[in-house]
């Protein structure tokens, strides 16, 4: 028997967490534990898990509140932990706002079994978004550059019955416990963005991570809000820090750039002070002056 671990970060989005508890709660092989990791919603998320937890299932629950939020990768950080501390073989990982389909566990389930031999860190299906499936949450390392951006997956890699890739998002992706214990668990200092790129990374380094098109997950997310200052603050330190520590050849011209595009922000109609942060963050990057910032934070 594989033990399936699912992890599922939440933040005041109580009607979604609902939806997807109930995925898992519908899968034709289910899981051995769930573990949400609440990111101190005041949403009312609390007090339905508090009734969630009572509610008989064949599977383990377990809650985690946190009493500040510490972003998705200080979430999915807490999460992990306690999913190995459970005994799970595999862990999946998950926003609150996506949604596996009835038959993800099972076909993963099937193909590590024909698999044995083969040295995988992770297993994950295509993410439908805004109708695509052709998105950023599965893609490979653009290592004609190496500068760790990503190019997506094609309609011509979907049409694989599987395919190795490299740069993954956290939705839907099935770590194995092996995997994490050896590269260690998501950076939970990144807070938001590149958390799971950089992830992905170190997960390489252990063996494949395979994508089987089979499986199919839908995220149900809204455009991201790319007015908010403080979380372009996140995209450019964490992508800066993520070169530094995995392409270190190459980080000159990737500072080169991100400065370029600083000074370029204010022909666009920025003001100076998005310069200074992103200047700050280019600082912060290559310092690995991690964590939640100060001034720029939700």
């Amino acid at each position: 028997m594989i033990k399936f671990g699912i992890v599922i970060v939440t933040y005041n989005r109580i009607d979604k967490l609902k939806k997807t508890l109930n995925c898992y709660k519908e899968q034709t092989y289910l899981p051995y534990s769930i573990v949400v990791i609440n990111n101190a919603s005041k949403d009312g998320t609390k007090e339905f898990l508090e009734n969630w937890c009572l509610e008989t299932e064949k599977y383990k629950k377990y809650v985690i509140n946190l009493d500040v939020n510490l972003g998705g990768s200080g979430g999915f950080f807490f999460g992990e932990k306690k999913s190995l501390e459970i005994g799970n073989d595999w862990i999946l990982v998950a926003d609150d706002d996506a949604y596996p389909d009835k038959n993800y566990l099972e076909i993963a389930k099937n193909f590590i079994e024909k698999n044995k031999e083969r040295n995988i860190s992770a297993i994950c299906g295509k993410v439908f978004q805004h109708g695509s499936c052709i998105n950023p949450h599965r893609g490979f390392i653009n290592y004609k550059f190496k500068l760790g951006l990503k190019t997506f997956c094609t309609k011509k890699d979907y049409d694989k019955d599987y395919f190795k890739l490299e740069c993954i998002s956290y939705v839907g992706l099935i770590m194995k416990s092996e995997a994490l214990k050896k590269v260690g668990l998501v950076n939970k200092d990144l807070f938001i963005y590149y958390d799971d790129t950089e992830h992905g990374i170190r997960l390489n380094k252990y063996g494949d991570i395979i994508c089987i098109p089979k499986m199919e997950f839908l995220h149900d997310a809204n455009p991201t809000n790319i007015d908010l200052v403080w979380k372009r603050y996140y995209g450019v330190r964490n992508q800066v820090y993520m070169i530094n520590k995995h392409f270190k050849g190459f980080i000159i011209i990737n500072v080169v750039i991100n400065i370029i595009k600083s000074f370029l922000c204010v022909l666009k109609g920025k003001s100076f002070s998005e310069v200074k942060m992103r200047l700050i963050a280019i600082k912060d990057g290559l310092l690995g002056n991690l964590g939640k910032h100060k001034k720029y934070k939700p």
